[in-house]
């Protein structure tokens, strides 16, 4: 069993104790003044650089809350004479020379925001008028994000598709975007028409959808390709 306390102050107070108990009649103890003397300085020196050591954790507490409020406040003008700068190159003809002036770096390109998914369920629709109408679902698409998808068309004969508009991104949950192509030659329409489906947010472009094929039959009505099938709309 240890005699000595473990903790530091507990052991201060056991040897100030101690040596004023051990004063009293050293020898009977087998002990000398000398020994109890010393032990006697030695706790005062202890409690001395105990309070020291005490005054100094909190004196570096409290540089550090000074240190924290000065560097929070600088950092807070700096931000702002930053976002000064910025604004004022902004404006300028030439925003790198006011960057270059400041020492301050230029802002880096913001990375494109990626483009929406694949368009799936891909479906044709024929409208009272003869238009078709076509609709998707795709991820990633919604119009507030800036998506918006390219319609492509290919009619019989041609051997490339050219786009013929374009549709915003969905508005629902659901994913679900639709294009309705009004300007299909009714004398081409019986010959069949393909049509692909691409999203695409500011200059980058995603994944091209599955080409759906559509034919019109005698009479208006519409008779189903290998890719899909038209029907008339309600």
């Amino acid at each position: 069993m240890n005699v000595l306390p473990r903790t530091h102050v507990a052991r201060i107070e056991f040897c100030e104790l101690h040596a004023d108990v051990w004063a009293g009649d050293p020898a009977a103890l087998g002990l000398t003044e000398t020994q109890v003397t010393a032990l006697a300085e030695l706790a005062a020196a202890a409690r001395e650089a105990h309070m020291a050591a005490d005054a100094a954790r909190e004196a570096a507490k409290a540089a550090t809350v000074r240190v924290n409020a000065a560097l929070a406040a600088m950092t807070r003008q700096a931000s702002t004479m930053i976002r000064a700068v910025k604004a004022h190159a902004a404006a300028q003809d030439r925003p790198a020379d006011v960057y270059a002036a400041a020492q301050v770096p230029l802002p880096a390109a913001p990375s494109p925001s990626a483009p929406p998914s694949k368009p799936m369920d891909v479906s044709a629709s024929l409208m009272p008028d003869g238009s078709v109408k076509l609709a998707w679902r795709a991820e990633n698409a919604a119009a507030r994000s800036g998506a918006f998808f390219v319609v492509m068309r290919k009619l019989a004969g041609q051997s490339t598709y050219t786009s013929i508009g374009a549709a915003p991104g969905s508005s629902t949950r659901a994913g679900r975007s639709a294009f309705i192509d009004h300007d299909l030659p009714a004398h081409l329409a019986a010959a069949g028409v393909s049509y692909i489906v691409r999203g695409q947010r500011g200059t980058t472009l995603g994944a091209a959808s599955t080409a759906i094929d559509v034919r019109f039959g005698v009479g208006g009505e519409a008779a189903p390709e290998s890719a899909a099938t038209l029907k008339r709309a309600a």
